[in-house]
């Protein structure tokens, strides 16, 4: 798997909050699937509607977090992963929700499992994400110059 090595640098101090703010939820968002995801197919198609609820708000929140990623910095990462594809995803099950049925939901989830966690995880750790002591997301990349939280 590929990482464009851009330093954060490359962006603009506000973007490069931003970037980090975004990896960081992300990283949030997939624990969470994982943990839905974890009970296996059989469970989630046993389920209720409160978990295809719960579900769909977290990948809702994934498109919203991948979308609010700078352009440049989602087209540098187009292989790892897609992130583009995720907004799709959030504007479907946001504004086609008539059509999401449970199907459709598992291989997502099953998808961001197998797939999007792994290498969204490989590029929060190229840029090192993290949180500070006062809860915020920062790098230690070693190409920005920082140091390490104590």
């Amino acid at each position: 798997m590929r990482i464009e090595r851009t330093p954060l640098s490359a962006w603009e101090p506000l973007e490069q909050a931003k970037i980090l703010q975004c990896l960081g939820n992300l990283t949030e968002i997939f624990g969470y699937i994982d943990v839905l995801a974890a009970a296996g197919e059989e469970r989630f198609y046993a389920a209720d509607d409160i978990v295809l609820g719960a579900v769909v708000g977290r990948l809702i929140q994934l498109g919203e977090q991948a979308g609010g990623l700078p352009g440049d910095f989602r087209d540098l990462q187009k292989s790892v992963p897609d992130y583009t594809a995720m907004v799709a995803m959030r504007n479907k099950l946001a504004h086609e929700y008539e059509e999401v049925d449970s199907p459709l939901v598992w291989s997502t989830v099953a998808r961001c499992r197998t797939h999007h966690a792994k290498k969204h995880e490989a590029v929060r750790r190229h840029y090192d994400v993290r949180y500070d002591a006062q809860q915020r997301w920062i790098s230690a990349f070693e190409g920005e110059g920082r140091q390490q939280p104590s």
